[in-house]
């Protein structure tokens, strides 16, 4: 998941283990935001 404001972003991974989770950052990501409409092949 992306984790930051829309100027910086790291990707942070979660796994789930036999004991709990373990948190890993990735490098830094660029997410856009999803905008309503349809798609090209004309689904929502």
């Amino acid at each position: 998941m992306p984790i930051g404001d829309s100027k910086e972003q790291k990707l942070l991974v979660v796994t789930k283990t036999n004991t709990g989770f373990v948190q890993e950052f990735h490098d830094e990501v660029a997410f856009v935001p999803m905008l309503p409409g349809k798609s090209n092949d004309g689904n929502n």
